[in-house]
């Protein structure tokens, strides 16, 4: 493939299909995507036509939000694949991303992105530019892991665990338990629907099928867990995580992991996420998925996450117990054959539970009338060298991996029930954690030989098991309830991801890597030029990267910030939630007044979904869109309330990162851009104390305190993470060199040097021009022009929603003021 090709794809292409190009940013882009696709591996062996033992070419862009990386890579990518054959694969993290990508309605609906009906995805350009090119129609997929579809039989399975319990969740916890049960029922009602039309096979009802179709395709959550979690501020109910109650091998409990299954067959461009992908390699590469000649991983500075998110391994003895009895009732008619190896099981199990119990109990002493003497309970252990505890775990961590290889001897009948394929599904990743938990426990002790750094194989993993100094082993208990679990945490996961950029492969040519913020920010720790996040944490091999510099790139006219003093959160309250600031909320309330008085459109970033609940109770006006939830509202909606012009502002914590948002012709539509308060990311006590046994084992120089290093560096770690989403999330107001935008920082912590630095370099000296700088401290109650419709109680979903489809009224506030022309075209 030439530069000419892909030059004529931007310079006349695009133009013909009525979009703008402009942007000089997008063009070099793409044209570094091209010189590493042009690139040719080098055979190990010295000779080029020798294919086995073939590095692929790797590369990583740092390019500035607004550039269009997405169309910056996928054009010239999918050129390549038209041109010499195979397979790409891209992998994003945001579902925001995903559906800009490959359109809502193409995931959900399993078909094909089409320009020509309409679809304006960049996957549906990316395809429509290379046919006409190349004459050649593309065919693209999307798929999503089996893990990340929930198991109603899972969820099932904790919540029926804890009601024989008797544990009682409270306040919002409850709820949100309340809701997950509700939402895993409607999944399993499509379930059986879908399942009786199985059955019926060709004498299936047509109309009961085109229903079905017609549900599914209608459903807003499509069985995702990551839906729900948006849904909810990215949380699930106390003590449950993503990983427990996703889908497990050999049981289809989930209709829409069925509907989607054949989207990554025969497909010249797959999309998957992240966790698909980390999965993928964990089970050695294309076991998953299809061997691609091109992989790239868009959203790139999320993928350490994701692996330490998802490599952590849970293993709950309740869980496992209560998994047995559904597959063995008491009084079942099961042969005696089978028997012994599940009753022995099932006895192991109780035992292990009562030592589980004594342990906490010992950690969390309680006075006469059996109230807590500890302010905080014990709710983790890490388990060191030599001690009395880490004997026991060990001893029953060996126990059970016998247990459970003599369970998973037994003969599945042909006519097994489904909650038996699920007991012998479980016990399966139940043997291969019990076979890692006790790997890692060398990380914890002091009598292996200490290392200075890790010796690592060519797959980024440690050469000996001995070495194994990435894992950490440790008892954790639930807070609602003593629920015990042998928790392993991988400290450095994410080096999984190096297996592509140093696999031998006959079909892997290039692996790129690509974000807007790839290097250390200047946020993090002063330094500008290096790219030790990603060489550190992904193994990203040395002089890798590249960055696209944007010399004139938009601009800031006004800062308006909350005047220092005023903190968003006040102590925790009983129930354990941060409680608001009622000054804060009211000083927010009145910063989103004097957006209002400009008469132009501004999105505001918050950090959940209760901070927006908590700031428009009170204070509902009809020119503000609020996103409460992502079930039933979705943030294109808003999008396309502004450019109708039926709202004026925004308020939504879904887009930070992954959306373009423009008006309709392409040119300008955010001239506002708020943030309620510091992207602050919550702290990992485990990980922390998994981190500080690892320093001991490794050994440090002279006095240095293992805790206090790992305190200092997970602190790190979760304020570069803030950080990244904060420079993400400045890049939704500005997306062009003509884009200039106002700034409101509604948490005075945003004016501090530290969050300063997360401005690009040229905007940060506005912070010291009292021109630009203005400090707020309005009450809400002097703004007396404010037209706001007071809400005395908090408000309901349904009022939200009925109050969002009213049209406003030219009497009372009138429509946004009409903005500037734009040129014609769409911009990219």
């Amino acid at each position: 493939m030439s530069r000419e090709t892909v030059a004529q794809a931007f310079d006349r292409m695009l133009p013909e299909m009525g979009f703008k190009v402009g942007r000089d940013a997008q063009y070099q882009y793409a044209m570094m995507v091209q010189n590493k696709l042009d690139m040719k591996p080098a055979a190990e062996s010295g000779d080029e036509a020798d294919t086995l033992g073939v590095r692929p070419t790797f590369g990583a862009i740092e390019a500035g939000t607004g550039t269009g990386k997405t169309l910056g890579y996928l054009i010239p990518v999918l050129l390549h694949i038209a041109e010499t054959g195979g397979c790409a694969r891209i992998t994003t993290h945001t579902l925001a991303l995903q559906d800009q990508i490959y359109g809502r309605e193409a995931i959900y609906s399993d078909r094909q992105p089409d320009f020509s009906r309409g679809d304006r995805s960049d996957m549906a350009v990316a395809l429509e530019v290379v046919e006409r090119v190349t004459g050649k129609r593309l065919r693209s997929g999307f798929r999503k892991g089996r893990q990340a579809y929930v198991s109603p039989m899972a969820v099932f399975e904790i919540l029926d665990a804890e009601k024989d319990a008797g544990v009682r969740r409270t306040g919002e916890d409850a709820a949100l338990a309340v809701e997950l049960r509700q939402w895993v029922q409607g999944v399993h009602a499509l379930q059986v629907r879908q399942d009786a039309l199985y059955s019926s096979g060709a004498n299936a009802d047509q109309a009961d099928h085109a229903h079905l179709v017609r549900d599914m395709e209608n459903d807003p959550m499509q069985g995702l867990i990551a839906s729900f979690m948006d849904a909810h501020d990215g949380r699930l109910p106390l003590g449950i995580s993503a990983a427990e109650i996703g889908m497990v091998h050999g049981v289809n409990d989930n209709p829409f992991h069925r509907r989607h299954a054949g989207a990554s067959v025969d497909r010249d461009v797959l999309v998957v996420s992240h966790t698909l992908s980390l999965f993928d390699l964990q089970a050695g590469g294309n076991a998953l998925l299809p061997p691609a000649k091109v992989i790239v991983h868009d959203e790139a500075d999320t993928m350490a996450g994701v692996a330490e998110m998802y490599a952590r391994k849970k293993i709950r003895p309740d869980l496992l117990r209560n998994i047995l009895r559904r597959a063995f009732p008491s009084g079942g008619a099961d042969d005696s054959e089978r028997l012994p190896p599940v009753a022995h099981l099932d006895s192991l199990l109780t035992e292990l539970l009562h030592w589980f119990s004594r342990e906490y109990d010992q950690r969390n002493p309680v006075d006469a009338d059996g109230m807590p003497l500890l302010e905080r309970p014990v709710s983790e252990v890490m388990l060191d060298d030599k001690t009395i505890i880490t004997t026991s775990a060990l001893g029953y961590i060996r126990m059970l991996q016998e247990a459970v290889t003599a369970v998973m001897a037994l003969k599945v009948p042909e006519d097994a029930t489904l909650e038996r394929l699920r007991f012998q599904a479980v016990v399966k990743r139940v043997h291969r954690e019990l076979l890692l938990a006790e790997s890692a426990f060398p990380a914890n002790t002091e009598f292996g030989a200490r290392q200075l750094w890790l010796s690592l194989d060519e797959h980024g993993l440690p050469k000996k098991g001995k070495e194994n100094g990435h894992l950490a082993l440790g008892l954790t208990w639930t807070p609602i309830k003593k629920f015990p679990a042998f928790e392993v945490v991988d400290l450095y996961a994410s080096r999984l991801f190096s297996k592509e950029w140093v696999f031998r492969s006959r079909e892997l040519e290039t692996v790129l890597l690509t974000s807007a913020t790839l290097r250390t920010p200047a946020a993090a720790n002063g330094k500008t030029n290096e790219w030790d996040y990603m060489t550190r944490l992904l193994g990203m091999p040395e002089a890798s990267g590249r960055h696209v510099a944007v010399k004139k790139f938009g601009g800031i006219r006004r800062i308006h910030l909350m005047k220092p003093g005023t903190v968003p959160f006040l102590d925790k309250g009983r129930d354990g939630e941060p409680r608001y600031n009622p000054d804060w909320v009211s000083g927010v309330q009145a910063m989103l007044v004097d957006m209002l008085k400009t008469g132009e459109r501004g999105l505001v970033l918050a950090s959940s979904f209760r901070d927006v609940k908590v700031i428009m109770e009170g204070f509902v006006d009809r020119r503000i869109w609020w996103q409460t939830d992502s079930k039933d509202m979705h943030w294109r909606d808003g999008v396309e309330a502004l450019r109708r012009g039926d709202g004026q502002i925004m308020v939504t914590p879904s887009v930070w990162a992954g959306a373009n948002i423009r008006d309709a012709q392409g040119g300008q539509l955010i001239r506002h851009l708020g943030f309620l308060r510091a992207p602050i990311a919550p702290v990992d006590a485990v990980r922390e104390k998994a981190l500080a046994n690892y320093f001991r084992w490794k050994g440090l120089d002279g006095d240095a305190d293992p805790d206090a290093m790992a305190r200092h560096v997970v602190r790190n770690l979760a304020n570069r993470a803030g950080k990244h989403k904060m420079t993400q999330g400045l890049g939704r107001g500005i997306r062009s060199a003509d884009d200039v935008i106002e700034v409101w920082l509604m948490d005075p912590r945003l004016g501090e040097p530290q969050w300063q630095a997360t401005f690009p370099e040229r905007f940060r000296g506005l912070f010291a021009n009292p021109e630009v700088l203005r400090l707020v401290g309005t009450p809400l109650e002097q703004s007396s022009d404010a037209e706001v419709e007071p809400v005395t109680e908090p408000a309901s979903k349904a009022s939200i929603l009925s109050l969002l489809k009213r049209p406003v009224s030219p009497k009372s506030s009138g429509k946004p003021k009409r903005q500037s022309p734009r040129p014609e075209g769409r911009s990219l």
